[in-house]
């Protein structure tokens, strides 16, 4: 599994770019500018009005409707849609100046890694990124600088191409408040398809069968169960189209424990929905005493 790094210190003190300026990007900015990260913050995106907002709010220093602006950048962070970030961070590279490092913030790893590759362009340096914080909250509005305080974020370098970058990446998302942990793109997507993708498509599914007039009987045990299916449809179905190999291979499995739950009802064998309860249990115990 993932490899837990050791570098420590700061990284991105001279011109921060970061595409997609919202919940994450948004709270990258707020978190840079808490803790001294970076001189200066460019946003991108395509529409100036929300990015004039968000420099309205302090966010960014500065607003970019094109890459142009990436020239000036020391480390660029792609924080937008996972089907958007290869195409974002090759034409951002392009304009950017040798020896200047370009990250992302996609939650689907693989097919980025692949498409981008360790140097986008001649001495521009690519490492993956994936810290693993957020909410079903959307916008800058809701950006807030201790979003990654103690949060686990993965890192995803792809050969000797990007090793240079890799210290100075690491070196980032540490001065955020994260714990990095470096792993595989591949591996990074058989986990997160376990641990975050599938409990988006279960919770999704479960809020889907709450009929009309149902909802003054779902209490607390439904609230938990399908928090995040509050999130953006469209950024989801991106994501899940992207690890859509081993999301597949996950509600297989899925489908395979509630099969056993219901051939458990169906001989009304207590003894064996107890083993299958106590066995959940135990897991999600462990869950919670990871963060305890």
């Amino acid at each position: 599994m993932g490899e837990k790094t050791g570098t420590s210190g700061t990284a991105g003190d001279g011109t921060l770019g970061i595409a997609g300026v919202g919940l994450i990007g948004g709270s990258i900015a707020a978190a840079a500018k808490a803790r001294g990260l970076s001189r200066r913050i460019i946003g991108f995106g395509r529409s100036s009005d929300r990015l004039q907002q968000a420099f309205r709010a302090g966010l960014i220093d500065e607003v970019a409707t094109d890459y142009s602006a990436a020239c000036e950048v020391d480390l660029f962070i792609c924080c937008l849609p996972v089907d958007r970030i290869a195409e974002s961070i090759t034409s951002a590279a392009r304009h950017m100046r040798p020896g200047s490092i370009v990250t992302d913030a996609g939650s689907a790893k693989h097919a980025i890694c692949q498409a981008v590759g360790p140097t986008p362009q001649p001495r521009v340096k690519f490492v993956g990124s994936h810290p693993l914080a957020g909410s079903e909250k959307q916008g800058f509005e809701h950006a807030d600088a201790d979003l990654f305080q103690d949060r686990t974020c993965i890192v995803t370098p792809t050969g000797p191409g990007c090793e240079s970058a890799l210290p100075s990446v690491i070196a980032f998302w540490q001065g955020l408040g994260c714990d990095v942990v470096q792993m595989s793109p591949k591996e990074h997507d058989q986990i997160l398809a376990r641990t975050s993708h599938l409990p988006h498509v279960a919770a999704a599914a479960v809020a889907a069968g709450l009929q009309e007039g149902e909802e003054q009987f779902a209490a607390g045990g439904f609230r938990d169960v399908t928090r995040v299916a509050e999130g953006d449809p469209d950024l989801w179905a991106s994501i899940l189209i992207a690890n859509r190999e081993a999301i597949g291979t996950e509600i297989a499995a899925v489908v395979d424990h509630l099969a056993a739950f219901s051939k458990a009802l169906a001989a009304e064998d207590a003894q064996e929905l107890s083993r299958l309860l106590a066995f959940a249990k135990a897991r999600r115990e462990a869950f919670s005493r990871s963060f305890s």
